[in-house]
């Protein structure tokens, strides 16, 4: 424990006071790539959990500003689709997209893309599956975009992105599809700024890529 808590202390201090905390979850034993330690590193101060870890010590998404998924299993997959808190493995993600916490997920940590054994059927099913949780809130990133998803996480360039902004500020704690249609009716702006905690609904999403809107959290 102490030493996790050194190695916690340490990169949050080579980070700098921009960097966004990032809980990252790894497959069981799960190694970070060179890329994507080297991009975590430089960008972020970030805490390791790998999936057999999880039960024995469960760190809460909501005490990070980002979480970082390097493998999604088929498991994980369906509980967060379907809602379900199922074990340690799977209750921060639907934590993170509950809270409006940015959630990502490498692309090529995607479990059912990446079993050959998967049949067709199934592979449907798990693409269903996937389709439903981005609409909840689930990004997938490569290791080219990753750091760019990371940058734009940040609470302080977030914080400073929502003062530049002339758009509407949205004050509440869930951000709805009716709430925002009222938005737009009373503005043109492109821009609404939102805090940090405030959970944007589907379909509320939806209309948010439909529209072409910028949603600033601050």
């Amino acid at each position: 424990v102490t030493s996790r808590v050194l190695e916690y202390l340490s990169r949050n201090s080579e980070a700098g006071a921009e960097g966004c905390r990032v809980l990252v979850m790894t497959g069981k034993g799960g190694v970070l790539s060179a890329a994507v330690k080297e991009i975590l590193d430089r960008s972020c101060s970030y805490v390791v959990q790998d999936r057999k870890a999880a039960y024995a010590e469960e760190l809460s998404a909501k005490d990070f500003d980002v979480l970082l998924l390097t493998e999604l299993s088929n498991g994980q997959l369906a509980s967060a689709a379907m809602g379900v808190p199922y074990g340690a493995e799977a209750r921060p993600l639907l934590e993170a997209l509950s809270a409006g916490i940015p959630a990502l997920v490498m692309e090529d940590g995607l479990c059912f893309k990446n079993d050959k054994n998967c049949s067709g059927p199934l592979s449907e099913l798990y693409a269903g599956y996937f389709d439903r949780v981005v609409s909840y809130g689930l990004t997938s990133v490569s290791a080219a975009t990753l750091e760019s998803a990371l940058k734009k996480a940040s609470p302080l360039k977030a914080g400073a992105a929502a003062a530049e902004s002339c758009g509407p500020v949205y004050q509440g704690k869930v951000l709805t599809e009716r709430e925002l249609l009222g938005i737009l009716k009373q503005s043109a702006a492109k821009k609404v700024a939102i805090s940090a905690d405030t959970i944007v609904t589907p379909l509320a999403k939806d209309l948010i890529r439909a529209k072409n809107l910028e949603i600033v959290r601050n």
